[in-house]
C-alpha cells in the first residue's frame, strides 16, 4: 500500500508541478473582431485586471474576419497550453454552426469555457440623412419594398439580430457582409447602406456626433434615450410591427444584445486548467463589480 501511494504522489507531481508554473509568460488573447469593437473593449478592460490576479501580461490580438471564425480558428490551432485565450461571442461560441456550412473548429470538442464577461446592448442605427425617422417608418419600407432595405453586418450576432428584427415585423432585408464595423459605419454615414444593427461602442459616437440615429421605435423619447435603448433583451417587446407576428413569435424572447466570454483551447495541462478555475472566479468578480483588491485569489 505505501508503495501504491508513493507511485500516485510521483504520477501526481507534474500536474502539481504544471499548476504552480502557469502562466509561464505572457498570455496571448485573440479577439476575433477589429479595434474599436465592444468586444475589443472588453477584452482589453479584463485583459488590464487579468494581468494583476495573473502576474503576467495579456497581450490582446485581433484577428478579425469571417464572422469571427479566423480568431477562432486560431485559437483552437494554437498549442494547447492554456497560453493563448479566444474573447469570442455568441458570434463564434454558437451561432457559427448555424449560418456556415464549414466551420473550422468544434467549440465543445475545442474549447473550454472559462468565463462569461460582459452582455453588451445592440442598436439599429440609420444615416442622418434617411428618410426613416423612426423604426416604424424604416419598416414600413421595408414591408412595401420587399429586400429593398439594406443592413449590414459584420458578425452573426448582427445578422442574427437583423433577421430576428426582420421576422418579428414580417420583412424581408436584405443583407451586406463587411469585415469590419469600421467599413460599414462609413458606409452606412455615406448612404451606401439603410441601416446597421451593432453594439453601442461602434453606434453611439456616429450617433452622438449627429451622424446616425439610433432608432428604438418609442416616441416622446431624447436622442440620448433612443441611441441607448433599442433593441436590447426585454425592450424590443412589440416594438417594430410586432403586433404582424404570429403569437408563436411573439411569446419568443426578445432580445438583440452580444454577449462576449473568454474561453481556452481544450488540451492543456491539468495544472492550466487549474489556474483557469481561479481565473474564471476572478473575472466573474470583476464583471459583477465585486472585486476585492485584499482578496489573495484575486490578486492586486
Amino acid at each position: 500500500m505505501q508503495r501504491r501511494g508513493f507511485l500516485a504522489a510521483t504520477l501526481a507531481t507534474p500536474g502539481l508541478a504544471l499548476a504552480q508554473e502557469w502562466p509561464s509568460g505572457p498570455i496571448r488573447g485573440i479577439v476575433p473582431f477589429a479595434p474599436g469593437s465592444a468586444t475589443d473593449t472588453v477584452a482589453r478592460l479584463f485583459a488590464e485586471r487579468m494581468r494583476d490576479t495573473l502576474g503576467q501580461p495579456v497581450v490582446i490580438e485581433n484577428r478579425a474576419g469571417a464572422s469571427g471564425l479566423i480568431g477562432a480558428e486560431a485559437v483552437a490551432r494554437a498549442p494547447a497550453d492554456g497560453m493563448t485565450l479566444l474573447f469570442g461571442t455568441n458570434s463564434t461560441n454558437a451561432a457559427a454552426n448555424a449560418l456556415f456550412r464549414r466551420v473550422p473548429f468544434d467549440m465543445e470538442r475545442d474549447f473550454a469555457p472559462i468565463s462569461m464577461l460582459a452582455s453588451v446592448p445592440l442598436l439599429v442605427a440609420v444615416p442622418e440623412a434617411s428618410p426613416h425617422r423612426t423604426l416604424n417608418d424604416l419598416l414600413a419600407a421595408a414591408r412595401a419594398r420587399p429586400e429593398a432595405v439594406t443592413y449590414a453586418s459584420t458578425s452573426a450576432s448582427q445578422r442574427v439580430a437583423s433577421e430576428m428584427l426582420a421576422s418579428m415585423a414580417g420583412v424581408r432585408l436584405l443583407h451586406v457582409p463587411y469585415r469590419a464595423a469600421g467599413a460599414a459605419i462609413q458606409d452606412l454615414l455615406a448612404g451606401r447602406v439603410d441601416m446597421f444593427v451593432a453594439d453601442q461602442a461602434v453606434i453611439l459616437p456616429a450617433s452622438q456626433s449627429g451622424r446616425a440615429c439610433a432608432h428604438s421605435g418609442r416616441g416622446g423619447q431624447s436622442a440620448e434615450l433612443r441611441a441607448l435603448r433599442l433593441v436590447h433583451s426585454g425592450r424590443a417587446r412589440r416594438h417594430a410591427g410586432a403586433h404582424h407576428c404570429p403569437a408563436e413569435r411573439r411569446r419568443a424572447r426578445r432580445s438583440a444584445e452580444c454577449r462576449a466570454s473568454v474561453t481556452a483551447g481544450r488540451g492543456a495541462g491539468h495544472g492550466a486548467h487549474h489556474r483557469h478555475a481561479g481565473t474564471g472566479h476572478c473575472l466573474r468578480r470583476q464583471r459583477d463589480g465585486e472585486m476585492d483588491p485584499g482578496n489573495p485569489r484575486c490578486g492586486h
